[in-house]
């Protein structure tokens, strides 16, 4: 009898956490963050318009992020071009991921990549996204609210790299070391009148060359990722992929 009221009690506050994380998350919640920040000199910025280019690998052809980025860039007064020799600053967008979390996905993961890198970084922690609340526990009540609510999280994450003009041409410098092992030779032994030696050592010949050349740059490049996070008890995708969206073009129409 004990044990049973233990049980139903364990029970009961499984079922009101539940409930308090679900009434938590009732609605949509979002946060941004950058890789880095990024400042514009204003000398950068003139009457030329931007020149924009965005990539889409998400998998979801239909978001169209291109035209809502050049709607933001129109409201704020730029004029957005597809010809990058008639523009100023150039914007080159990498639309990389817009979906649930994956397994160990967190914002500061994705973060710790950096700039074209991993999505999941050694830095993920532990992600609520499409776990059923309760399901800790593994059966009873947990489970079965596990069954109709559920805490998910969705990701958006852009690389964007940003191209400066520059007033004089610079050069920039790069150099390369390259090494090449040539063979192996290995010991051997020798006889004398006073017997038999061995040598069991070996020697390596190695062969390196150093490559450096000058290239002359006219804009100075920066760049960064930009992660949206969105929270959300039975997440409305459709909603979040919106909310997402706006929220990262935002972020880069306001680079200018």
């Amino acid at each position: 009898m004990k044990s049973t009221l233990i049980m139903f009690a364990a029970l009961i506050a499984l079922a009101t956490q539940s409930g308090c994380t679900a009434i938590k998350h009732r609605n949509l919640e979002t946060q941004l963050q950058l890789q880095q920040s990024v400042f514009i000199s204003p000398d950068s910025i003139d009457d030329r318009p931007v020149y924009l280019r965005v990539s889409n690998q998400t998998g979801k052809p239909d978001i169209d992020f291109d035209a809502l980025l050049t709607q933001k860039f129109a409201v704020k007064g730029y004029k957005v071009t597809k010809n990058a020799k008639e523009a100023g600053i150039r914007l080159l967008v990498n639309f990389v991921y817009l979906d649930k979390a994956r397994e160990g996905m967190s914002k500061e993961g994705a973060i710790a990549g950096g700039f074209g890198g991993a999505l999941i970084g050694g830095l993920a922690t532990q992600s609520i996204g499409g776990a059923a609340v309760g399901a800790a526990a593994g059966a009873g009540v947990g489970g079965f609210l596990g069954i109709f609510v559920t805490v998910d999280t969705w990701y958006g994450v852009v690389d964007v790299q940003i191209e400066e003009p520059l007033k004089n041409m610079a050069v920039r410098r790069t150099s390369s070391v390259t090494e090449q092992q040539l063979g192996v030779k290995s010991g051997e032994g020798h006889s004398s009148s006073r017997g038999t030696s061995s040598s069991s050592g070996s020697q390596s010949t190695r062969e390196s060359s150093a490559l450096e050349y000058n290239e002359n740059v006219n804009h100075k490049k920066t760049q960064t990722r930009i992660v949206v996070e969105a929270v959300q008890t039975n997440i409305d995708e459709t909603e979040a992929s919106r909310q997402i969206r706006e929220q990262l073009a935002d972020s880069i129409a306001n680079f200018l």
